[in-house]
């Protein structure tokens, strides 16, 4: 029998908490162990190819073979990627991301709407806590009202419906920001307390519930794509998801380690608030990015009944 997938596959040596890239660079280097060495992937720098925000545009059209990227990045060619890329409040872990994905139908229909753009894409949900970090005391979202929050993409709409003052700030810029008071808060994950030493400027994290789970893709352009051998593709395209799971929880620890070593408050909000807020998001948030195209309506027609199932609608 074919041996597919090595026995031991490669993750490195796991340590508490270091950004190891477990999805980008890793996945990099289990591709090429997947293959026996048929297939090298060359990682490059974010930005370097091209402006992250173009990254549809470049993949689609080939100016290099794949990019690892937030999917919301190709929201404003493909309004659907803003559900892709991690519905406000809908699922609460990335195994219901999966589930959707692999057994209701989920890839098939993001599928559709890559391809449409000369793209095949591999799902890469990440669960880890993705809220705020703050410059004030946070043990409820009611204590963001009125106050200058960083943002980026879908998270203006969120911070918006909980009565903050969104400031459009990239992710590099969020720490002197915060430094200086331009904003109270930032949105982003956790992970940022350490690899962007916002611990030295904020005094607590938002660590429950998070704003949703994130979901980044591996775009490939489809022609590039289909000229690698039938086995390769198949590698690529069927196991890639058993890694990224696998990265998932890996990293999910990891980020449990930063929450623990990073020296500020840790706030979670009281459960009936994550009711509150998913209300919210369900009246104030989904239709909004529903309402950008008809598919973009059946993917969420498709993850609110699969959150019905779940008894949480």
């Amino acid at each position: 029998m074919q041996r597919i997938l090595s026995e031991a596959p490669l993750f490195g040596p796991y340590e508490p908490y270091v950004m190891k890239g477990w999805h980008e660079e890793g996945w990099a280097d289990w591709v090429t162990e997947a293959t026996g060495g048929r297939l090298t992937i060359n990682v490059v720098a974010p930005n370097s190819a091209f402006p992250n925000a173009e990254v549809l545009t470049n993949i689609g059209k080939g100016t290099i073979e794949a990019a690892f990227t937030s999917t919301g990045y190709a929201g404003g060619v493909m309004p659907e990627a803003y559900i892709l890329g991690g519905l406000h409040f809908a699922w609460t872990d990335a195994a219901e991301g999966y589930e959707w994905y692999y057994q209701r139908g989920g890839y098939e229909m993001a599928e559709e709407a890559w391809n449409e753009h000369n793209v095949t894409h591999i799902p890469s949900l990440e669960d880890f806590p993705l809220n705020l970090a703050v410059m004030f005391p946070c043990e409820s979202y009611k204590d963001v009202a009125g106050r200058k929050i960083r943002v980026y993409g879908a998270q203006v709409k969120y911070i918006e419906a909980i009565g903050g003052l969104p400031v459009a700030i990239p992710y590099a810029e969020a720490y002197q920001a915060l430094k200086l008071g331009t904003v109270e808060g930032a949105t982003l994950g956790i992970h940022a307390l350490e690899d962007s030493n916002l611990k030295e400027v904020v005094s607590g994290y938002v660590a429950y519930p998070s704003t949703f789970i994130v979901n980044d893709s591996v775009l490939m352009n489809m022609d590039a794509f289909q000229a690698l051998p039938d086995d390769i593709k198949a590698i690529v395209s069927r196991d890639s998801k058993y890694y990224m799971a696998a990265a998932t929880y890996l990293s999910r620890q990891s980020m449990k380690y930063v929450a623990g070593q990073a020296g500020v408050t840790l706030y979670s909000w009281p459960e009936t608030e994550v009711l509150e807020l998913r209300k919210m998001a369900e009246e104030k948030i989904w239709p909004e990015f529903a309402k950008a195209s008809p598919r973009c309506q059946a993917l969420l027609d498709s993850i609110k009944a699969q959150m019905r199932e779940h008894g949480k609608l």
